[in-house]
């Protein structure tokens, strides 16, 4: 009797899913690059090399983010669908600590001695990127405060809030660029990139509490107990 069901295809939600999931990826794209577009058009053409080093050596602090956010994946996505919510929540707690503990060293390094680094990496002309470095690794580190809100949403189903969230810090880099670098230039890109994330993970952080229940910050477990 086996081989007489006919298999079912759920055609039309996969091609949601996968044209959700491309737009997420897209825009999380089109976001790291505003900074450099817009320093291009508003600022001197040598800030944009300068810039794109600087943020590629910022995202050194969530790097070990992205190595748990692929490990945490399909965990958190069993104990969901599992219905097996403190221990989803200890997960989250946990990793989200640990993150931040592995960030603290990184963000300390490039924010009291981004300029030596920049100097033995890139030479004496990238030097002068210190200050947007230090601005980028502490916004990082806060990015990794709030947790794998994006990963989370996305495993239970309600990745149409994370594009949401995404729009909001999109359009928000995009307006703090145009006011605040031809001001600060690098400095200005910086702030503008650095404020649009945070905003963007604690609108998601609020999304995760209200759809799921969970704290996926920093101070999950303290919060949780209140």
């Amino acid at each position: 009797e086996v081989n007489k069901v006919k298999p079912t295809f759920e055609t039309s939600g996969w091609l949601r899913g996968a044209a959700a999931f491309s737009l997420i990826g897209g825009m999380a794209t089109i976001n790291a690059e505003i900074g450099v577009l817009l320093l291009g058009v508003l600022a001197d053409i040598e800030d944009v090399g300068i810039y794109k080093s600087v943020a590629i050596l910022s995202a050194l602090v969530t790097f070990v983010l992205q190595s748990f956010n692929t490990a945490l994946l399909p965990l958190a996505a069993k104990l969901h669908t599992e219905n097996k919510k403190e221990q989803l929540q200890n997960l989250l707690t946990l990793s989200c600590r640990l993150v931040v503990l592995c960030g603290v060293p990184a963000t300390l390094i490039l924010v009291f001695f981004g300029e030596q680094c920049l100097f033995w990496l890139y030479g004496d002309e990238f030097t002068r990127g210190s200050t947007a470095l230090a601005i980028l690794a502490i916004g990082m580190l806060l990015n990794a405060a709030t947790g794998p809100v994006g990963m989370l949403l996305n495993t239970t189903g309600y990745e149409m809030d994370t594009i949401k969230g995404q729009l909001v810090g999109t359009i928000l880099n995009v307006i703090l660029g145009i006011i605040l670098i031809p001001k600060m230039g690098l400095e200005g890109a910086a702030w503008a990139a650095a404020i649009s994330l945070l905003i963007w993970n604690i609108i998601l952080v609020i999304v995760v509490r209200k759809r799921l229940n969970l704290n996926s910050t920093v101070f999950g477990t303290i919060l949780q107990k209140n």
